[in-house]
């Protein structure tokens, strides 16, 4: 799993040239996003679950 979401996920090198990220390009480079182990991976899961659950209107 580690080298599937090695292979698809972007550069952090190449997102920090591009222009129309505009301010969201200098937070990119945190190396934190960057990590994927079981702990990380558990943590976006969780938040992605908590806001699939949200009712449509307060989404």
């Amino acid at each position: 799993m580690k080298k599937l979401l090695k292979r698809y996920s972007p550069n952090p090198n190449e997102l920090k040239n591009h222009k129309h990220l505009g301010w969201l390009g200098k937070h990119l480079q945190h190396s934190g996003l960057w990590n994927f182990n079981r702990k990380s991976i558990a943590k976006a899961f969780a938040v992605g679950l908590f806001c699939a659950f949200i009712p449509v209107p307060f989404q």
